[in-house]
């Protein structure tokens, strides 16, 4: 017996992930879409400084090894 593949088409799927994911309201909506905002500042911030003491620390390494 052979094993037959269903393919689902792309509408299916979004019908399957609508139906997993719970419907938000608009509040819910507007608090997710700021925490996520909130994350990817901080996420940004964070990897500004850490180029930034990178670059320092290379700068600095740069200047006393001449």
């Amino acid at each position: 017996m052979s094993k037959r593949t269903l393919k689902k088409s792309t509408t299916q799927k979004r019908e399957i992930i609508k139906k997993k994911t719970p419907k938000l309201s608009l509040d819910e909506q507007i608090n997710e879409n700021t925490s996520e905002n909130d994350r990817e500042k901080k996420l940004k911030l964070l990897n500004l400084i850490a180029e930034i003491i990178v670059e320092a620390t290379l700068r600095d390494l740069y200047e006393t090894s001449n």
